[in-house]
């Protein structure tokens, strides 16, 4: 059952303006010379293996990266563990893969190298190195995980990306592994950047605390975005929350006919997991805002966590004295939302 009636007469402004270079106040004078991080080539290396070098090979990559070698031969197809600690029964069988083979080749074709994200990288580390110095910056392999998920391995200080994931929301193959429409948004090698640190900060400085209603998980999700702010202050809000022109578009124009449905219907409070997966997960569009004459822009999914980004913006410009750290520490919501001074207001 539709619970919102969208006013189709509003028209969208064309004067929207993202990814500002105008100086603001996340902006810092940061030094960005020294090279805090380097993308290791994981998935190029291991695809350089065949017959005749795979021995020679191996010994190189056990070197260079060691348990994280291991562990990913030891995972791949689930093998038998056996005495041969070598994993050329592993890996040949797994290179000679037709599927592999093709996706190998389009990753060399497609990413031959990430020297932007790169950079991209170094400067949001270097902010990070700015508001943490202590931090201790993480080790960053691409691999072939067969479209999984990236992975951040706490003990180990390393970050794994899942480079079969980035081919590009043209890619013909994603259809054929399940991919949705909605989905193909997140694949474009350019979102690697802003994927990583928003990870990182996560697992870093965001509290383990339960997130048990939906204005929990609105400022968890709007803290992270403002982190991303932090991190990328010049980057357009599309990359930070994987978002089109449009979709943000949208929001900015409904934004206060869905803080009022949300407000309405006592759902800043609820405890309902469907009510929180509507606005918080991922998936094709925000089902209470979404009708017959919905385009493929509108209702986006996620919108709670978009609102979230909101107040958490109204509650840093309303206090500029509290430090990003102080701010990420902070699991009171409610007092978070009450002292933001959050009121949208209609778009013209």
């Amino acid at each position: 059952m539709r619970y919102f009636l969208i006013f189709l007469s509003l028209v969208f402004s064309s004067t929207t303006f993202l990814g500002c270079d105008t100086k603001n106040a996340l902006e810092k004078d940061i030094d960005f010379s020294t090279k805090l991080i380097h993308i290791e080539r994981f998935d190029l290396d291991i695809a350089q293996l065949n017959e005749t070098n795979v021995v020679l090979k191996i010994a190189a990559l056990q070197k260079k990266y060691g348990i994280f070698f291991d562990d990913y031969c030891k995972n791949l197809y689930n093998p038998v563990i056996s005495s041969d600690t070598s994993y050329k029964g592993v890996l040949l069988p797994y290179l000679k893969d037709s599927i592999t083979q093709v996706i190998n080749k389009d990753i060399i074709k497609t990413i031959p190298n990430l020297s932007n994200e790169e950079q991209k990288l170094n400067e949001g580390f270097s902010y990070l190195k700015n508001y943490y110095p202590d931090v201790t910056i993480p080790k960053l392999y691409t691999a072939d995980l067969m479209m999984s998920t990236n992975a951040f391995d706490t003990t180990l200080n390393l970050y794994v990306i899942d480079i079969t994931n980035y081919l590009g929301s043209n890619y013909s193959n994603y259809k054929l592994a399940g991919k949705e429409d909605f989905q193909l948004i997140h694949t474009n090698k350019e979102l690697i950047p802003y994927h990583v640190l928003y990870d990182f900060g996560k697992e870093k400085y965001l509290p383990k605390t339960p997130l048990s209603t939906l204005l929990d998980n609105m400022i968890a999700e709007g803290k992270m975005l403002y982190f991303l702010d932090a991190m990328f202050p010049k980057s357009a809000d599309t990359l930070k929350i994987d978002y089109t022109k449009s979709q943000i578009e949208w929001c900015e124009m409904l934004e206060v006919d869905m803080w009022s449905f949300i407000v309405e219907k006592n759902y800043l409070y609820s405890n309902d997991a469907n009510v929180i997966s509507n606005f918080i997960n991922d998936g094709p569009f925000t089902i209470y805002f979404h009708t017959k004459e919905s385009t493929q822009d509108d209702a986006p999914s996620r919108v709670g966590a978009w609102i979230g980004w909101q107040i958490i913006k109204s509650y840093a410009k309303e206090h500029p004295e509290i430090a990003l750290q102080e701010l990420m520490k902070n699991t009171d919501s409610k007092t978070i939302l009450e002292n933001s001074g959050y009121k949208p207001k209609i778009k013209k």
